[in-house]
């Protein structure tokens, strides 16, 4: 009888400490799950594995994209970003816009551009014209805080003061397209050299010598 007793007493005991146990553990779990920061050790696979239960979030800023509208154009530099017609000038365009994305600089290069003509003219060809519109509208894209020159140049034949006169028509009338196509005036400086200047310059014909080049200021 006093062994059956015993042994009762000792299994109620052992559930108060069965009981006791089971509500340690059951604060220590919600312990770690209230004090999330806390990195409790486990055993397990013969080794101490430490329980990353945090969460971290990182912030990725968003990157600005390239807005041409307030971007300020620049001029190109060397022969190589020259454009004579619509066609090459578009290509460039295409490659320095990219070029000026990746950069993202707040800069943008428009292609010089040169206009040829006739012997003593200062009449546009088409594509001529063609071209200086797709040079305006281009421009009028960027946010207009630098100005375009435009200067005028003359072959060797004749005098001087007949290469000065048909080179300042030259740039004038370029002025006057580049206008009527939404430049603002201020925003163009127009500069005429007649053949004063042509010992700057080896071209192979005197056709290039005729005229009109318009870039960045």
């Amino acid at each position: 009888m006093d062994n059956q007793k015993e042994t009762k007493k000792k299994t109620n005991r052992n559930r108060v400490i069965g009981g006791i146990s089971a509500a340690v553990l059951g604060l220590g779990a919600a312990g770690a799950i209230i004090f999330g920061n806390q990195n409790p050790d486990v055993e397990g696979f013969e080794a101490n594995q430490m329980i990353e239960d945090s969460i971290s979030v990182e912030i990725v800023e968003p990157v600005a994209s390239f807005d041409i509208s307030k971007a300020m154009a620049v001029s190109s530099i060397g022969a190589l970003e020259t454009a004579t017609n619509i066609e090459s000038f578009r290509r460039l365009m295409e490659k320095n816009r990219q070029e000026a994305e990746n950069l993202n600089e707040g800069k943008i290069v428009i292609p010089r551009i040169v206009l040829y003509y006739d012997y003593n003219s200062s009449e546009l060809k088409t594509t001529s014209k063609e071209l200086l519109e797709e040079y305006a509208k281009v421009f009028k894209e960027t946010n207009g805080e630098v100005q375009i020159l435009v200067e005028g140049f003359a072959c060797n034949i004749g005098t001087n003061e007949v290469n000065n006169q048909i080179s300042k028509k030259r740039a004038e009338g370029v002025q006057n397209v580049l206008e009527n196509n939404g430049i603002a005036e201020q925003s163009v400086e127009t500069k005429w050299y007649g053949k004063t200047r042509n010992s700057e310059f080896d071209f192979e014909s005197l056709s290039q010598y005729r005229r009109v080049e318009i870039s960045i200021k």
